[in-house]
């Protein structure tokens, strides 16, 4: 199949490549386009066949860094810190880091990837000639010719990258998790290409599997104070050593993991942690075997103000939502305040948290009001908050349904005495919240200290229970600071 893909139009009779873009905003983004790329497939009838002695992979050696502008939904890739640094004053904020690699002389295996441009902020490589004149006669792209060489057919060093389309802009996925999440999304499938896996990057999960740890803004980097993938986790019990090793130092009580366990991957390879939450029961009126968990683990620098926290999350099949519970997070205290005061009901005069929650329509109108089953919130405590409790802050959409997510939230402390601290979320790398109003703190000496983990139903009231047992599992937990 030859020629470029039309995306859909704006409306009846619309053309499908109308984005609504200030002018502004599109100078800008010119000024980037000779690192930044929308890549789109060899779709022509020749496909190179790799050679036995695969020479492309050596070459394949430039990082390629994937950014989102979180407003426009479009994505660039760059190949240089410069252009990184400048797509990130341009809006293009969130960083999915090196998401794979590709070479910038010819090599066996390879083909020779044609860059164009589009004045409104589209970029496309493409190796087919029929592509290139028709994205040029027709669609008003700029032909700015050779800038890279990909692979058109599998090699033993690369990963398939898809690109999707919706409404003229492109993005792309190199997991099982992250295609399915565009998906949903409403966003079109236009084909894959190969290019080489990063370093460090794991093979894409097949579906229904447990997701490894993908080349994005989550992996690796210098700014990772927590890094935990329980891989080398013997199955079985959680102990206190296991636990302080793999995530940070924290409670070493045998009690306080109750209910906690290692599990083989899905697909029989690595581990993960399980937590059994027993009918009846929720953790602040029942002193009973798995009712759930609290771990706060202190970070080692407690200066920062500005830090994210990313961690995959599955319920069990048939999971009952009842009126909702905790999942991990992040909070801050000043120094002598204890970590457990800003929530429960306690004070934010000098500390906040942000955790994950979901929440059931049992008690909660947001939920009701929704129409959904469920729905994930930022609970969030923090100075001006409505009422004794946190505020759920929503995100738009429900995450218990027996599959694995990857959810993601980021705070950025205010400037004591203005409200412009922000709070973003993602779930499977797609925005689900972005403020920018955020007061976390009103004392000078609040940062961000502690990681949060906290797995349990509730709430205080035995509303909050559940007549049937259920299983939360966590993995690849990280912690990253800015």
């Amino acid at each position: 199949m030859t020629g470029v893909r039309r995306a859909p139009e704006a409306g009846p009779g619309g053309r499908r490549l109308r984005v609504a873009l200030y002018a502004s905003a599109a100078l800008v983004v010119m000024a980037l386009v000779a690192t930044a790329v929308v890549v789109f497939a060899d779709r022509g009838s020749g496909s190179v066949v790799p050679p036995a002695d695969p020479g492309g992979c050596a070459a394949l050696t430039v990082d390629v860094r994937y950014q989102i502008d979180p407003g426009r939904q479009t994505g660039l890739l760059t190949t240089t810190p410069g252009a990184a640094a400048g797509a990130r004053d341009a809006g293009y904020s969130r960083d999915e880091g090196v998401v794979f690699r590709v070479a910038t002389r010819p090599a066996d295996g390879l083909v020779a990837v044609h860059q164009l441009r589009r004045d409104v902020g589209d970029q496309i490589w493409t190796t087919n000639a029929d592509e290139v004149r028709e994205a040029v006669q027709a669609w008003g792209y700029v032909d700015q010719g050779v800038v890279a060489y990909v692979a058109s057919a599998p090699l033993p060093c690369t990963l398939g990258v898809e690109r999707f389309q919706s409404r003229g802009v492109h993005r792309y996925a190199t997991t099982t998790g992250e295609r399915d999440a565009l998906r949903r999304a409403g966003w079109a499938p236009e084909g894959s290409f190969y290019a080489a896996r990063p370093a460090g990057a794991t093979t894409t999960a097949t579906p229904g599997t447990r997701p490894g740890r993908s080349p994005t803004a989550d992996g690796p980097t210098s700014g990772t104070v927590v890094d935990a993938g329980f891989d080398d986790a013997q199955v079985g019990p959680v102990t206190p050593e296991s636990f302080n090793e793999a995530v940070g130092k924290t409670n070493r009580e045998d009690a306080a993991y109750d209910g906690m366990s290692y599990v083989r991957g899905d697909d029989g390879s690595g581990r993960f942690v399980r937590t059994h939450l027993a009918a009846h029961r929720i953790l602040a009126r029942n002193d009973a075997p798995d009712d759930g968990n609290v771990l706060v683990v202190p970070l080692g620098d407690q200066s920062r103000d500005s830090a994210c926290i990313s961690y995959d999350v599955r319920f069990s099949p048939g999971f009952e939502v009842s009126a909702g519970g905790k999942l991990p997070g992040l909070l801050g205290v000043a120094p002598g305040t204890s970590p457990a005061t800003p929530t429960g009901g306690g004070s934010t005069e000098h500390g906040w948290s942000g955790r994950v929650m979901w929440l059931g329509p049992k008690l909660s109108r947001l939920v009701r009001e929704a129409g959904q089953p469920d729905l994930a919130v930022t609970y969030l405590y923090h100075p001006g908050q409505t009422g004794t409790f946190g505020d759920d802050v929503s995100w738009g959409r429900g995450i218990v349904d027996g599959s694995w997510h990857r959810l993601r939230q980021c705070y950025t402390l205010n400037t004591v005495g203005q409200a412009d601290g922000r709070l973003q979320a993602w779930v499977d790398d797609l925005p689900v919240l972005d403020r920018s109003d955020v007061v976390y703190r009103t004392d000078p000496e609040v940062h961000i200290t502690h990681l949060d983990w906290s797995v349990f139903r509730g709430g205080d009231t035995a509303d909050w229970a559940a007549a049937t047992d259920g299983d939360v599992d966590l993995d690849n937990l990280q912690v990253t600071v800015g």
